[in-house]
């Protein structure tokens, strides 16, 4: 369930793992996807998933936008580059 991920993001960013979280989702089946009429699709993560984490983080007191930032932005970005 959502909350015990959510959960599980919180305690791992507390215990100083923020830098290593990576969020993704299995929706290359058609039937995950809104447009072929199913769901719950990528429109999940903005919709519900960020929303209850914002929730969490804040009860947490930790900076939700900074927490949303590292997680679907950062380390993305540093996870998936090509060093040459």
């Amino acid at each position: 369930p959502v909350s015990v991920q959510v959960k599980l993001i919180v305690k791992m960013f507390k215990s100083g793992f923020g830098d290593h979280i990576l969020v993704s989702g299995d929706y290359a089946n058609k039937k995950y996807q809104i447009s072929y009429g199913g769901g719950p699709g990528f429109v999940y993560f903005l919709k519900k998933f960020i929303l209850r984490l914002k929730v969490e983080l804040k009860e947490y007191r930790l900076d939700p936008e900074e927490v949303i930032r590292k997680i679907f932005i950062e380390n993305p970005s540093r996870a998936f580059s090509v060093v040459r």
